[in-house]
Parts: C-alpha cells; structure tokens; sequence
C-alpha cells in the first residue's frame, strides 16, 4: 500500500467541526492534494453520549456527494477499548464493526482498517480477522494504532509464522515534543519493515504557535489542552527553533513541524486534523517542505528527551 505524506484526521469531525464545517475541509484539504482521511468508529462518541461513527458518516457523505472514493484514501479504526460500547479487538467485534464503518463511510472497502488500541487479547485471532477482511475486499489493509514495541514484534512474528499479511502501517503519537516512539517502537517497527504515521504531530497545536502567555486561544474543543507546554522551558525553546527553521523556508512554524515528523527514519507519514479550513495551510504546504540534514539535527537536538521509564497506552 502506498501511503500519503499527510493525512487529514477526522477525529474533529462532529465534535469542534460540525458537519458544514467538516465538508469544507475536506473539500479544501482535496483541492490542496492532501487525499488521504484518517477516521474510527469511535470519533467523536465522547460528544454524542456514546453514539458511534459521527465522523465516519460525515466523510461518508463526503466521498459519496463529491463522487471521489477512487481519488482518496480512507482508513478507519476499530475497538478503542476506552469506551466500553465497542468491546475490544477480537474477530467477532472486527467483523461486525466493519460493516457498520462501510455503510457509514457509503463505500465497498477501506483502504487500512485499524486496530484502534491493544486489548491485550488473543493477537492471532485479531491478525486472522484482518486477513479475512482482506481476501473478502472489504479491507486493502490493516494497521495497528497505539500498540507497544513488543506487542508490534509478537504479531509481525505471528503473520510471519502463519503466512498473514503484515500490518501495512503503525500509528503513533510523535512529535517534536512526543518522542518515546523513538526508544523501542521504532526498532520494532524497523525489524519488521512496517511504516509509521505519526499522529498529535503539532503538540495539541502548541507548534503552530498559537498560544500565548496570557492569551487565550481557542480550540474549538473548551479546552486549551497546548498551553501547559508554556510552563516547559524545553518545549518553549523548541517552538523558538521550528520558528527560526520555518522562517528559513518562508513557512509556518506548523508546516515546518509536520515536515520535521515526516522527514523521520521509518515515519511515511504525518497527520493532523483541521476543524477549519484555514488550518489546512501549514499541512499542504508541509508536502513540499524538505528540511536541511543541519535544521533536522538542530530541531533534534533541542527537543531531544531522556528514554521514559513508564510508557502509557
């Protein structure tokens, strides 16, 4: 499978964007030639009292008015274990999730479906569905989202030993202020030869540089989840660099912090959400930002972390 460099989130989707809002994006995001939606049968459940595909019924009204399923590529996750409607990854929820997710999303097959978390379950029966979903053409694809480094190597050996289709692709928060991905994930994801795409690339929006002592910025979300990072002297000097770095290329310190994840051994790709169009700019004009050998050794170098001791899923 032949992954996008940005993808567009959906988890916004019927939650800080409404559906008029959402559309426009999406319209603006295709026009702009990012072609590639990210979305999960849970997004947003937490704003709809536990009702499920809001965002994927919103893109599904999308892909199927504006007539370009063969132009974009979706993906879609499956059982956020968080909320307890959905029940985990075993083969029984995966097969009936998925039929809901494609009459929500107005099409035939996705092109990668996710496991959205790790329950802690039986992997070969998980990796078995995947494989069935794909030899019936309801899946191209399949990823695993927020699983750990050993969990990551105990089903590559899986589809190794049993002739399963590997994961064609990883998701993982990472950013310049979020580099655990770096300590263990990524051998894991080197050794078995998957791809990567980084998601919350933008630090809940701090690198953009919209926050401000003092001022508040909105999300959209009633919150202002960004602004801790103005009490960390080390994300601070961070966003200093991406400002300086941006500068360089006559961009948004945003576009040069996508580029920056984009640009990283084994990542393919990075995504971000947008609940307004004019969120799109730094995210279109990142596709065509390479950053110097120096200014990722510098951005590197400021923002590099000591490995965690304690990893939270």
């Amino acid at each position: 499978m032949n992954l996008a460099q940005v993808w567009l989130g959906g988890d916004v989707f019927g939650w800080s964007a409404d559906a008029h809002e959402a559309l426009q994006v999406m319209d603006a995001a295709y026009e702009g030639g990012i072609l590639a939606i990210d979305t999960s049968d849970v997004y947003p459940a937490w704003a709809h009292e536990g009702r499920m595909g809001v965002s994927e019924e919103i893109i599904g009204r999308w892909v199927s008015s504006r007539g370009v399923r063969a132009q974009v590529t979706i993906g879609t996750k499956v059982g956020y274990y968080a909320m307890p409607i959905v029940g985990g990854i075993g083969s029984n929820v995966i097969h009936s999730q998925i039929d809901k997710s494609l009459r929500r999303l107005q099409t035939d097959y996705v092109d990668i479906y996710y496991a959205h978390r790790d329950d802690g379950g039986d992997l070969h029966d998980t990796l078995t569905a995947f494989s069935e979903l794909i030899k019936s053409g309801k899946i191209r694809s399949y990823g695993l989202s927020n699983f750990s480094a050993a969990r990551i190597r105990e089903a590559v050996e899986i589809c190794n030993r049993e002739g399963l289709p590997r994961p064609a692709a990883i998701q993982t928060r990472y950013s310049l202020l979020s580099r655990d991905f770096e300590f263990d994930i990524r051998n894991a994801v080197s050794a078995g030869e998957l791809a990567v795409i980084g998601y919350s690339v933008l630090a809940h929006g701090f690198l953009t540089g919209k926050y401000q002592a003092g001022v508040e910025a909105s999300t959209g979300r009633g919150d202002n989840s960004g602004a801790h990072y103005l009490n960390d002297l080390q994300a601070c000097a961070v966003l200093e660099v991406v400002r300086e770095v941006a500068a360089a290329h006559a961009v948004s310190p945003a576009a040069a912090a996508i580029a920056w994840v984009r640009q990283q051994p084994t990542v393919a790709a990075a995504m971000s959400s947008a609940r307004k169009v004019e969120q799109l700019a730094p995210m279109i004009e990142s596709r065509t930002v390479e950053l110097t050998a120096e200014e990722v050794g510098r951005l590197e170098q400021v923002s590099r972390k000591s490995p965690p001791r304690v990893r939270f899923w």
